[in-house]
């Protein structure tokens, strides 16, 4: 996707500073940060000679066209502009780069590519599963993934630029600095805690900028943020930043402004700016099993002794995700069909039906769930035996039979039961964080986070259900998983394993009781988008008890902030 030219400004703005030094960006596409480089350093010498110190390369030939048409000015006729066409995997100091002379076409002229001081990109997106395709398109061949995955034991399912910043570290002076845009995803997932430890051992990771107001990028489905890393390791801090207004609405002068705060570390009314220690923001996230982004706003609540009344998630839960067979229209059957009762199943399908805390199965649909063979069934159960016949010769989307891509010839109609869920979160909730009780027992959809008590009979488990849905788990909800393009907060059964939960042991029974009492009325209402739930009077008086209970020394006000920041910086409100 073609950079906006205000989102190169503030990035370029972040990294150089020292218009000496040599600059490239390696994956150009349009030529957008090469031209911001220029004019940028063109603020501060003269056109011919900025020239040779910007650089551009694309692995695909029209990208370099049109990078070079763009850049392109009548001071720098007769001169050559250093953007060609390589593979940025190919880039290595000293390498011989073909160029068109300008003055003697069929003369061609030669340079060394150099060490650089900065490396500045906005870094292809290409997702792990397409990786492959990619590789074939030139001669980079299978990008060595395999030893690459074993020697910084990122994972198979990383994306290209991991694999990239790592590679673009060769081409960067020893004090050098990068500053690249990437999606966002990294501060929340598994194969992004690989990669902030890939980052960590060969960089340190100056400043994060994200933003606070929407996507940069309007036409993609991702959220973007900027990364700037340096090679010079002595700096142990890192700046986590959150634009407050979105950058296209950026003026020339607020994007200077920006820079300066975050240079001074300095909040204002465009940017909240957050200075971590390296040690202790690490400490902190694996303390409270958060991903990286509760660092982007004010947690000066937790503490030590916060974190001494937390215990494992999975210490309490057997934590897994609902039910994929692959076929739904098979699966899940409307209520009113023929097929034979003790083969339908309530079926919890989708969180948008649910409103309300404890909840009923789907009214409209059930699930089909049948685990007898053919034979028996094609003598004792006309209805069940005809579902499933329907079936055998249709195809999935890639044009392969059912019964070989569900499963075994078998039981590739059989819907494999988890064991039944204590409670449920959505897989990618919006506007409310809610942790549901079901009612009864029932298929559970994909699209759910099942938890399930490891000890029946340990612990209240009404208790469980109001802690599951504290202020304070929900702000370790929000924390553990990063905002999708469209807003939804993308979390999975792997990082909600991680998480904390408070120890319900710490509670006397008469606290339990009072507790109990008090969230009485929030479940028995609908619960309201997070911006107004924390406002209503039920809530506000279960929390405060809760906090006391528990011997907090911060307040509601301190939790309720941090998650609502959480949660606007997500949405883009």
């Amino acid at each position: 996707f073609t950079t906006p030219e205000k989102l190169a400004n503030l990035l370029v703005d972040l990294v150089i500073d020292n218009t000496d030094g040599y600059a490239i960006d390696p994956c150009c596409g349009s030529g957008t940060i090469v031209k911001s480089l220029r004019d940028f350093y063109e603020e501060y010498s003269d056109p011919v000679s900025v020239n040779k110190k910007i650089w551009g390369s694309d692995k695909f030939d029209f990208p370099v066209q049109i990078s070079t048409i763009s850049n392109v000015k009548p001071e720098l006729i007769g001169n050559i502009l250093n953007i060609f066409q390589e593979d940025a995997f190919n880039l290595e100091p000293k390498k011989e780069i073909k160029f068109v002379n300008p003055n003697e076409p069929t003369v061609p002229v030669l340079k060394q590519l150099p060490e650089f001081d900065y490396v500045i990109s906005n870094l292809p997106f290409v997702s792990f599963n397409k990786i492959n395709e990619y590789s074939k398109m030139k001669d980079i061949g299978k990008l060595n993934i395999k030893n690459f995955n074993s020697d910084y034991n990122i994972g198979a399912r990383s994306d290209l630029y991991f694999y990239l910043i790592v590679h673009l570290k060769n081409i960067l002076k020893q004090k050098g600095k990068a500053g690249f845009i990437t999606s966002n995803s990294w501060l929340g997932t598994k194969e992004g805690d690989n990669f902030k430890t890939l980052l960590l051992e060969n960089f340190n990771i100056e400043t994060i900028v994200i933003s606070g107001q929407g996507k940069w990028f309007e036409n993609a489905d991702i959220k973007t943020l900027l990364l700037i890393l340096s090679k010079d390791t002595e700096n142990k801090t890192t700046k986590f930043v959150t634009l407050n207004k979105n950058i296209s609405k950026f003026s020339a002068d607020e994007i200077k402004k920006v820079k300066n705060n975050i240079l001074l570390s300095q909040h204002s009314e465009l940017a909240n700016v957050y200075v971590r220690e390296k040690e202790e923001f690490l400490d902190l996230a694996s303390s409270i099993g958060s991903s990286w982004m509760p660092f982007f706003v004010d947690i000066s609540w937790i503490n030590q002794s916060f974190i001494d009344k937390l215990i494992p998630l999975d210490s309490i839960f057997t934590i897994s995700r609902g039910i994929r067979k692959g076929w739904n229209e098979m699966f899940y059957v409307s209520s009113s069909t023929d097929i034979e009762e003790e083969y339908l199943s309530p079926l919890y399908r989708s969180s948008a039906e649910y409103n309300r805390l404890e909840i009923e199965p789907s009214k409209r649909e059930v699930a089909f769930d049948c685990n007898e063979n053919l034979e028996y069934l094609s003598k004792n159960k006309p209805n069940a035996y005809s579902w499933i016949k329907q079936f055998e010769t249709k195809t999935n989307t890639s044009g392969k039979l059912l019964p070989e891509s569900l499963g075994k010839p078998n039981n590739w109609y059989k819907l494999s039961q988890t064991p039944f869920a204590d409670f449920m979160i959505s897989q990618n909730p919006y506007k409310k964080l809610l942790v549901f009780k079901p009612s009864k027992k029932g298929i559970i959809d994909q699209r759910f986070i099942c938890l399930t008590i490891k000890k029946p009979g340990e612990h209240n488990n009404d208790l469980l259900h109001i802690l599951l849905n504290s202020l304070i788990f929900q702000f370790f909800l929000e924390a553990t998983g990063f905002g999708r393009g469209l807003g939804a907060l993308d979390i999975n059964s792997k990082n909600v394993s991680a998480m904390k939960f408070l120890n319900p042991k710490l509670l006397s029974e008469k606290q339990i009781q009072k507790l109990l009492k008090l969230f009485e009325p929030l479940k028995n209402r609908e619960q309201e988008n997070l911006e107004y739930e924390v406002l209503k009077q039920d809530r506000i008086e279960f929390e405060e008890y809760l906090l006391h209970c528990f011997g907090f020394n911060f307040s509601y006000e301190n939790v309720k902030k941090s998650l609502t920041s959480l949660y606007k910086i997500r949405i883009g409100e």
